[in-house]
């Protein structure tokens, strides 16, 4: 292992077991399709192509108002943060092989988020409709080695990707009453998720190549390599592209006792490109988490207020799987694992 790799894994082993892992969800593309947030958590997000943390630079808060009484719906927050990371090229993060100046690229980007905390339960009367909003922008580029067939030579290249991005979700509280109050039951959100990205590159038509060395095993029939050395193909790197997704996180207020607390997310997200066909993707994704998104009931001294229950970020991690159409070809099964650390 060498220097940069036993740094990586020094810093994961000292600070991830100190954190959570809240709910982000993302397709087989690693394309968005559906976010649990608060505009209060920080996060470190991970997946096969990027790496980053989110820090708050400025907080704001307030009450939400019932329309029919003065009593406080919900305590409503409004948060800007900054984002800074490396990405890469690769479907997973070698840390064996973790070498910056080859394989990473970096990041940077600002995001805006309007969201709730504290849900407060009034008697007689079920919670309302609660919504959230987030909007960011961010650059980044990636960093690989390309063969390009035309000319039959390797070279390094870095393209850039200009990335503009909003999500949308509606809270519909389906609680039943209990004690008076409408205090546990299923809550459904409608996600939708989508970004327009003014430069990028056509990264879905360059292939992972290997070099043909002493790794390189063959019967005939296949060959089959070690290594990933870089991406194949013609770089395009001034075209233009859009993704749009809905999901439908299902979130109990049930967990089975020694078991993780379990919620469903089936989505459907397209993605655009101005040089290809548009590609669809439909699957499910499963949010493994420690407890519900939603606190238990606990009692409030503000006399506008009954009770009021907690928006968590819980431990979580999401597994998934689609299945992707583009023009006349579809997918096998595509299974992924994602997730970010909260803290």
């Amino acid at each position: 292992m060498n220097n940069h790799a036993f740094i990586s894994l020094t810093f994961f082993c000292l600070f991830i077991p100190t954190l959570t892992i809240s709910a982000q969800f993302k397709n087989s593309q690693q394309n968005e399709v559906g976010r649990i947030y608060n505009a209060e958590t920080k996060t470190i997000n991970f997946s096969g192509g990027e790496t980053s943390i989110e820090i708050k630079l400025y907080g704001n808060e307030g009450n939400f108002s019932t329309r029919y009484s003065d009593q406080n719906s919900a305590k409503k927050k409004f948060s800007l943060f900054a984002k800074a990371g490396i990405t890469n090229s690769k479907k997973f993060i070698d840390i064996d092989e973790f070498d910056f100046k080859e394989n990473n690229g970096l990041l940077i980007g600002l995001s805006a988020r309007w969201s709730f905390d504290d849900i407060y339960i009034l008697k007689n009367q079920k919670p309302f409709q609660y919504e959230t909003f987030i909007a960011s922008i961010q650059y980044s580029y990636d960093k690989f080695n390309l063969y390009d067939p035309s000319t039959q030579i390797t070279t390094k290249e870095t393209p850039g990707k200009l990335e503009l991005k909003f999500g949308w979700n509606h809270y519909c509280f389906r609680f039943k009453k209990v004690n008076n109050d409408y205090s546990h039951g299923t809550t459904i959100v409608f996600s939708l998720n989508g970004s327009y990205n003014p430069l990028a590159y056509n990264s879905s038509d360059l292939i992972s190549f290997a070099e043909i060395d002493n790794d390189v095993i063959t019967d005939g029939n296949v060959f089959a390599v070690k290594s990933f050395d870089g991406k194949y193909g013609m770089l395009d790197n001034g075209v233009q592209t859009a993704e749009l997704a809905l999901s439908l996180p299902i979130l109990f207020d049930y967990k089975l006792e020694k078991f993780a607390y379990i919620f469903p997310v089936p989505y459907v997200s397209t993605e655009f490109f101005s040089f290809d066909k548009p590609m669809w993707n439909v699957g499910m994704a499963l949010g493994f988490a420690s407890k519900p998104i939603f606190g238990q009931r606990r009692e409030d001294k503000d006399p506008k207020t009954t009770a009021l229950r907690k928006f968590n970020n819980p431990s979580s991690l999401s597994i998934g799987v689609d299945w992707s159409k583009q023009g006349n070809q579809t997918s096998e099964p595509n299974f992924f694992i994602t997730g970010n650390v909260s803290f």
